[in-house]
């Protein structure tokens, strides 16, 4: 540890290094499995009923969602599985879904499904648009042509050309002008444009020394380590106490540290998650149970903000809803500002975490007790 990074710091950096390599809260659907690239989380939607050609909000289908975040993994697996390439009436389709950010291979893999070329027009206008003559002349070499008029498009050497004027720069105007001959067009797709850097994970033998070095620096602040904020260049983007951010990471021993330190299974600033609805809702099913068993309330500071209960049904992990039920949790809250309780349940096991709370709650009632005469 430098001189300059803080004890808080340092620990909120080793929980990031200590985080597991697939969230154990379930993706809230099919469609956010196929952005996620998690094929078996897939699989299990399909298995248990989920429509391949799911709409949601700003994806005309799953297929259309892989094909605009470049996950060529998913694209693949519901190109296999028979996902319409060209959904009806969709407003942007899975080829524009991936043109709009230049993810050529994940047009390549639906013209090469058997997409018409055709269905790729716009695609011209977008590349275009963004600048990148490899991704015009790419699709050119695909077999679109300037001089044609495409349904819903218009010429497309005249659409481009407008478009480049205004934002693609003076090398497209030239090669759509005719001015310029960069030779003949790419017969492999333009790469990709590399995703958003990933943080470095702790491999697997480090994981014990982290551990001491982080049970050690809190155990040499006492109990200020109590209310540390997750601080540092490795921090949560919301502001929020450390413990709350190791519990939602699921790094039991941290937790356990801070508290022993003194930290509250309970307490959070205002607007910030306090430790047990950030395990419940990231389905920390060993977090959840220590800090139960150490004291946690299972419906949270006051039964209506930062419900537990509403957390773990988000997160889609039935076992996390049992384990708050059978702790005494009140199935019957309503969480502030918000629906009653299932309706929060999220995932592929929506339907069982709906019953588990209705069923629960129907138990709670007082039983009418029938009058004699």
């Amino acid at each position: 540890m430098s001189r300059a990074t803080s004890p808080a710091a340092r620990v909120t950096g080793i929980v990031t290094l200590l985080r597991p390599e697939r969230p154990r809260r379930l993706p809230e659907s099919f469609t956010a499995a196929a952005i996620a690239g998690d094929l078996e989380r897939l699989q299990l939607f399909l298995d248990r009923g989920a429509d391949i050609e799911e709409r949601s909000v700003g994806h005309a289908s799953p297929l259309a969602a892989s094909c605009a975040f470049g996950r060529l993994e998913s694209a693949r697996w519901l190109i296999a599985r028979g996902a319409n390439l060209d959904p009806r009436g969709a407003t942007v389709s899975p080829i524009q879904s991936a043109l709009g950010k230049a993810n050529c291979e994940a047009a390549a893999l639906l013209l090469d499904a058997g997409l018409p070329i055709e269905r790729a027009a716009w695609g011209v206008i977008a590349a275009a648009s963004l600048g990148r003559l490899d991704v015009l002349r790419w699709l050119l070499g695909r077999g679109l042509e300037l001089d044609r008029s495409y349904p819903g498009v218009g010429v497309l050497r005249e659409r481009a050309l407008h478009h480049a004027r205004r934002d693609g720069g003076d090398e497209l105007v030239r090669f759509l002008r005719g001015e310029a001959d960069p030779g003949p067009p790419p017969k492999a797709p333009p790469a990709t444009p590399p995703a958003r850097a990933v943080q470095p994970r702790a491999a697997p033998e480090e994981r014990p020394a982290l551990i001491q070095e982080a049970r050690d620096l809190v155990r040499a602040a006492g109990t200020a380590s109590a209310r540390w904020d997750a601080t540092g260049p490795l921090a949560p983007t919301q502001r929020q106490l450390l413990i709350s951010f190791a519990a939602a990471t699921g790094i039991l021993e941290i937790v356990n540290a801070l508290l022993d330190a003194g930290a509250s299974p309970d307490f959070a600033p205002q607007g910030t998650p306090p430790p047990l609805p950030a395990a419940a809702g990231e389905a920390q099913i060993d977090v959840v149970r220590l800090l139960l068993d150490r004291g946690a309330s299972p419906d949270g500071s006051d039964g209506r903000s930062w419900l537990p209960l509403a957390g773990a049904a988000q997160s889609g992990e039935p076992e996390v809803v049992r384990m708050l039920l059978e702790a005494g949790a009140n199935p019957g809250a309503r969480p502030a500002g918000s629906p009653r309780l299932p309706e929060h349940a999220r995932g592929p096991f929506s339907r069982e975490i709906r019953t588990l709370l209705e069923e629960a709650a129907a138990a709670r009632r007082p039983k009418k007790t029938k009058r004699t005469r």
